[in-house]
């Protein structure tokens, strides 16, 4: 089976250290690189971080390539769930990690987004709820319970993109409504709570001055 190959992050040559702790923690630039290769249009050009995404987003959401992902995870999804192959899970856990991890891609959908362009990232990002809701929906009932003390990567994935969603200033209202309907469900069906935390080892440290 071939599947796109879809590596942890994506860094850009020649970015400076505060770039590279960006594309480090944001995978933007990993989605939006992806979808123009997808393309068959070239990654290089704008050097900076601001302008190179601006660039890449301008031709990346413009583009039909995001539909290709979209479908190659419901491909993903019905090779785990009927074919019972890891590789299926494997790719349908990179590409529901992918979308829910990009906050500048997320900012784009908002008219209020320091990268905001026309075209947008709303249809992806909608695409990817409406997409990923029914297939949570053929899992079992104890997934999550089973797998918890297994580090189950859709519970952190999803606190952080439910996060995201309602940090993210003036989105598409379709968007957030069907979003608060993916964790309401989830919440209900799973019987988890997405609520972030913060780890007491990773928690701020006040130092008195």
């Amino acid at each position: 089976i071939y599947f796109t190959d879809i590596p942890d992050r994506y860094i850009p040559p020649g970015v400076t250290p505060t770039e590279r702790t960006k594309y480090a923690m944001d995978q933007s630039a990993l989605l939006l690189h992806l979808l123009l290769r997808l393309a068959g249009e070239s990654t290089e050009g704008a050097t900076g971080c601001e302008e190179r995404t601006r660039r890449w987003a301008d031709r990346g959401w413009g583009s039909t390539a995001w539909q290709q992902l979209m479908a190659e995870m419901q491909f993903a999804f019905v090779c785990l769930l009927y074919g019972q192959l890891y590789e299926g899970f494997a790719q349908w856990k990179r590409l529901v990690t992918l979308f829910c991890n990009c906050e500048d891609a997320l900012a784009d959908a908002s008219s209020s987004g320091s990268i905001h362009t026309r075209p947008d990232s709303t249809p992806l990002f909608l695409a990817f709820v409406r997409t990923v809701r029914p297939q949570l929906g053929l899992l079992p009932d104890d997934f999550f319970l089973d797998n918890l003390s297994k580090e189950n990567f859709l519970l952190s994935v999803f606190t952080s993109f439910f996060s995201l969603v309602d940090e993210t200033p003036d989105l598409d209202p379709v968007l957030v409504q069907e979003t608060a309907a993916l964790r309401s469900f989830m919440e209900s069906r799973f019987q988890v709570s997405f609520q972030l935390a913060i780890d007491d080892e990773y928690a701020p440290v006040v130092v008195p001055l």
